[in-house]
């Protein structure tokens, strides 16, 4: 599950794509749109249990603790694919 959380107070979107469901390997897409009243956002992504993410890209880390890699935050609204 992809979360976008932000600070408008308008609707923003995720879309997230999955692509190679072989074995333990896929990868994972996402588009995050926030709202034009947006002054800043994160987005996070789960990580089933088990699964190492790899080649995370434009900045990500992932938290093991929690399962979850992270992006952001980011200071303005412009549309991104983290």
């Amino acid at each position: 599950m992809a979360l976008l959380y932000h600070t408008g107070l308008t609707a923003s979107t995720i879309h997230r794509s999955v692509v190679g469901l072989t074995g333990d390997r896929m990868q994972v897409t996402l588009q995050a749109t926030p709202s034009a009243s947006v002054a800043v956002y994160a987005v996070e992504e789960g990580v089933a249990n088990g699964l190492m993410p790899k080649n995370i890209s434009n900045g990500g880390v992932f938290d093991a603790a929690n399962d979850l890699v992270k992006w952001g935050p980011w200071f303005d609204a412009q549309s991104l694919a983290p």
